[in-house]
């Protein structure tokens, strides 16, 4: 918000929110830059409404440029929200109050409107602020003057010693009280602590904050948050494994050895037996390949805790950060924190870590234009490590699949009914060798997804001279019975946020994880028909998408 001066960013505004409540919050207009409001939402009583506040120094050049009283402005602000809810407004208001007070017992002196007051104050029984700075300005007079008009109160002071420290220190020893906590009389019952911390390495200011219990609805709904299951605890499979390129080696050793061949032989035996059930045989080779893939790759965990994640995580930061922090912390205690030595030494240590992560940012540059047309796949995977991890909101299970189920629905209840037509041999017949080949050879895809049953196209590619001959027998089968496992049904619905409200299933797109044995049957039937239109002259020249040149 500062104007900018060379050598120093401007300041500005970093609003974090737990991601407990990320669904539950929304970040307001207002009517100035100095101001940022949120709004949480409570599902029984009044919501919750967040200020943020910035007030330049009175001797900024930023009040020169503002075709409005800031003071006034964000008065108006405060009157607006305390009509909707419940008010807290946090921030820096430059203002020194001195022993002016906030309540009926103000120095007459001082021009206060007191229409505005109301007797809530009195009935709440507010004590008395405890001040330990007892000068004051023009911006600390406007705060009292805005405090009563809004029917706000300061909590600075009113919690006990900790609630009236100093918040601000400057590095020629000075120091002052600028910065305050407003609340509303109907927020005072749920402030439970308002606390000032102490003095801070990197900032002239300190921290404060405000804790406040409304009632059991977010405590409700963080529990649903937290209250996730784990998809292993459903599909022992459902994660798939991770997959690395030296993991193709080992495979064929796997293959090759002498446990997994007796294995394989008891799978083929079984499911060429003309009496074995074709379900059962399915399920018999997928827990086959599961075997195989836990033997050979590392299988995929849910993780339940949000890791740090992204560029931000530090990862440029090492030992000799760490060790140089140390330093800088043992100046501090033997020369106290406004001494010329702490000064140099802070400026030693933020030097250093701009240039840590200068050179760790210009190595991942590096590295991403190394990699780009050669290795797309380990591109992707370190570009996208700067990225924040996808949003999802606090949405309850049975929201999503009302949701998602609704999409697949159609129009109307009516079963679709199919024509038969005549027997056509070339669509007819079985499956043949070279016609799987070529299935999983072109259209298999690596470095894609698994369904609930764990397999990935890896195996099935990788492994295609040892299980030709359970695909075949598999596939053929499924084909004259006109069946298709259940499983293969099942799928995985990933949402993936696009914009707007978190808590709406409309605004996410849903990316669906399908069977991968499932989807290669799919496509020899889709190979086969299509094959078959184009030699017949059954699709009209006209149409140009969905065809191979």
């Amino acid at each position: 918000m500062r104007l900018h001066k060379k050598g120093r960013c401007s300041g500005g505004f970093l609003i974090f929110i737990k991601s407990e409540l990320y669904g539950q919050s929304i970040v307001l207009k207002s009517k100035t830059q100095f101001c940022r409001w949120i709004k949480v939402k409570i599902e029984e009583g009044d919501d919750l409404y967040l200020g943020f506040v910035y007030i330049p120094p009175m001797d900024s050049n930023i009040h020169q440029y503002l075709d409005y009283e800031l003071m006034e402005m964000i008065q108006s602000e405060i009157d607006y929200f305390n009509e909707l809810g419940k008010t807290i407004v946090l921030g820096d208001w430059n203002a020194r109050l001195g022993n002016m007070d906030d309540n009926m017992n103000i120095d007459t002196d001082f021009d206060v409107d007191h229409e505005f007051f109301t007797s809530d104050w009195a009935e709440a029984n507010i004590q008395e602020r405890l001040v330990v700075d007892q000068e004051f300005n023009t911006f600390g007079r406007e705060l009292i003057q805005l405090c009563l008009n809004t029917d706000m109160r300061i909590m600075n002071g009113r919690f006990g010693n900790v609630s009236s420290n100093w918040t601000c220190y400057s590095h020629s020893g000075g120091r002052s009280v600028v910065d305050f906590g407003l609340m509303n009389i109907s927020v005072f019952p749920d402030v439970v602590e308002f606390q000032v911390g102490s003095q801070e390495e990197f900032s002239d200011h300190v921290v404060i904050g405000v804790k406040i219990q409304i009632q059991n609805q977010i405590k409700e709904q963080c529990e649903q948050w937290e209250n996730k299951v784990d998809v292993q605890k459903i599909y022992k499979n459902g994660r798939g494994y991770k997959i690395r390129p030296e993991h193709h080696e080992r495979f064929y050793q796997e293959m090759n050895s002498i446990f997994i061949k007796k294995q394989l032989d008891f799978v083929k035996t079984t499911i060429k037996d003309q009496n074995a059930n074709i379900l059962d045989s399915i399920k018999l080779f997928t827990d086959f390949l599961n075997v195989v893939s836990q033997t050979v790759f590392e299988r995929k965990k849910h993780s339940m805790n949000r890791e740090k994640s992204g560029f931000l995580s530090k990862k440029w930061y090492d030992l000799e950060c760490s060790l140089l922090a140390e330093k800088v912390r043992t100046i501090k205690h033997l020369h106290g924190i406004v001494s010329p030595q702490h000064r140099e030494a802070i400026k030693g240590y933020k030097k250093l870590c701009k240039r840590k992560k200068f050179n760790y940012e210009l190595c991942i540059s590096e590295q991403l234009r190394s990699l780009k047309g050669t290795e797309p796949k380990q591109f992707w995977d370190l570009l996208k490590q700067g990225f924040e991890k996808p949003k999802l909101g606090n949405i309850k299970m049975q929201n999503w699949f009302t949701y998602f189920s609704h999409l697949a629905k159609a129009e109307d209840d009516e079963e679709v009914k199919i024509k038969t037509h005549l027997s056509i041999p070339e669509l007819d017949r079985d499956f043949e060798s070279q016609e799987i080949r070529e299935a999983v050879f072109y259209n298999l895809k690596l470095h894609k997804a698994a369904g609930i049953d764990g397999i990935t196209n890896e195996i099935l590619k990788w492994g295609l001279d040892w299980f030709l001959d359970i695909y075949k027998t598999i596939f053929n089968e499924l084909w004259k019975q006109k069946i298709s496992p259940d499983s293969w049904n099942e799928i995985f619905m990933i949402p993936i946020f696009k914009e707007g409200d978190l808590m709406d299933p409309s605004n996410y797109s849903g990316i669906s994880l399908l069977s991968c044995l499932g989807k290669l049957y799919s496509t020899l039937l889709n190979n086969r028909l299509y094959n078959w239109a184009e030699k017949n002259q059954k699709i009209s020249r006209w149409q140009g998408g969905f065809r191979k040149c």
